[in-house]
């Protein structure tokens, strides 16, 4: 069973250009093949989201993710069934978190500005969710 002993950082190359001398913005390229650790099924971001909002709170029963914040800042708390607990602070396009499966996510939106972008090995499927958290420690207590 996966805990978050499971979970890693992600970095993605950055390129910061410039055009005479003056900075003319950031390109962070993601090779498919090369920096990550699956074929993308399904890609999707979040956006506007009231500030100090907060999403996730459910853990995916077979989809793995790779979660970025390419704009403002969220918080990140992955949660597993046995107790542990990691926290991210994304706020660099350039860094992403790997979270396997079974593990609980929470995200924080900490400005109303924050886009959250997702890679996931799975198309959507809405029986691959669980919401409850006493639904969810009683499945990952079930399949460890």
């Amino acid at each position: 069973m996966n805990t978050v002993r499971d979970v890693h950082v992600l970095s993605m190359p950055m390129h910061v250009s410039t055009i005479g001398g003056r900075p003319a913005g950031n390109l962070v390229s993601v090779d498919i093949s090369k920096d990550l650790p699956f074929i993308p099924a399904r890609i999707f971001y979040v956006s506007s989201v009231s500030e100090r909002h907060d999403r996730g709170r459910h853990a995916h029963r077979e989809t793995v993710q790779i979660i970025s914040c390419i704009n403002g800042s969220v918080g990140l708390t992955l949660r597993d069934g046995q107790g542990g607990v990691v926290t991210f602070n994304l706020k660099s396009p350039n860094t992403a978190i790997y979270v396997p499966n079974m593990i609980w996510d929470e995200v924080d939106y900490e400005d109303s500005n924050s886009t959250l972008l997702v890679f996931s090995n799975t198309p959507f499927n809405a029986e691959d969710y669980i919401k409850d958290w006493t639904s969810y420690i009683n499945e990952y207590n079930k399949t460890s």
